[in-house]
């Protein structure tokens, strides 16, 4: 009986500290200089500045398209050629390799 005495008094000590409970308010014009500070941040560095308006799709789009121009004229030119460089390299790498035998076993002229 005692215990249900202490918690009744627990649950009416509970429901009193609500009285005292007043509404918060804020300083005025808060909202409007929380949005006046995260405008006015400065971007910190150069690399920043240009992430910045890389992203735009504006920039993006035609960015891209003109890197892709750029390596499809490189594929074009370059297919267009004819291929005498790599005969070139393989008419290069094949002199590397060919040795005669006289120039293999001949360390000295040996001539009479």
């Amino acid at each position: 009986m005692n215990r249900k005495k202490n918690v009744d008094h627990l649950v009416e000590e509970a429901f009193n500290s609500i009285d005292k409970i007043e509404r918060a308010s804020v300083k005025p014009f808060l909202l409007s200089r929380v949005n006046s500070r995260m405008l006015s941040e400065k971007r910190n560095s150069w690399w920043e500045n240009i992430a910045f308006y890389i992203g735009k799709p504006s920039f993006a789009i035609p960015g891209l398209a003109l890197l892709m121009l750029i390596n499809l004229t490189a594929v074009v030119f370059y297919a267009a050629e004819p291929s005498s460089i790599a005969e070139q390299n393989i008419q290069a790498s094949s002199d590397e390799f060919s040795y005669s035998i006289a120039s293999i076993y001949e360390n000295e002229n040996t001539e009479p």
